[in-house]
């Protein structure tokens, strides 16, 4: 499609989805102005240990798992890291950049996507508390966030189109660490 129309205006990306749009933004499979990563994992070094521990496989087993990873996409298992991947962009490859996360979001931590946002000029984070992974999809304040990133408009822990505080404790921080809180 990007050879037919050009590069898109913007992505919105979920989970895994956000760690394969920034892979495929990485290796010039995608061209957009705009990148919302919504509740990136850390890596799937990370997804691996997790099923290892939750299924009790051994060393060999998991080797096995990644080996097969590797010669299933064409990447090893350790370069498939949210942060390792953002560093191997140039500066100029980068587009603008907002990461949503949860703060409480049990399926992928918080941590990396603050690692992500302090290597990316120019990023945002805006962290949410209590919405969890999926929920943070649905929420009207973290979609008129989007919205208005997308449009090129600040963001703000605010509702989309309205002044009110958010209706859950919110802060947007950028690179330099500076933080806007909303109400809770």
């Amino acid at each position: 499609m990007a050879a037919r129309f050009g590069p898109a205006r913007a992505v919105v990306a979920h989970s895994m989805g956000a760690l394969a749009a920034l892979l495929a933004v990485r290796d010039g499979w995608l061209a957009t102005e705009r990148l919302v990563l919504v509740a990136p994992p850390s890596g799937v070094p990370d997804l691996l240990e997790r099923i290892r521990r939750e299924l009790g496989l051994g060393p060999r087993a998991t080797r096995r798992l990644a080996e097969r990873a590797r010669r299933r996409t064409g990447y090893a298992v350790d370069d498939l890291d949210l942060v390792r991947i953002a560093t191997g962009l140039r500066p100029d490859e980068r587009p603008a950049l907002l990461v949503v996360h949860d703060l409480l979001d049990r399926e992928a931590p918080h941590e990396p996507s603050a690692r992500l946002v302090r290597s990316w000029p120019d990023a945002q984070l805006l962290s949410t508390a209590g919405l969890g992974h999926r929920r943070i999809l649905a929420d009207a304040a973290v979609g008129g966030s989007v919205s208005r990133f997308v449009d090129r408009r600040p963001v703000e822990p605010t509702l989309h189109g309205d002044e009110r505080p958010a209706p859950f404790p919110c802060t947007l921080t950028t690179r330099a660490g500076s933080g806007v809180a909303g109400a809770a």
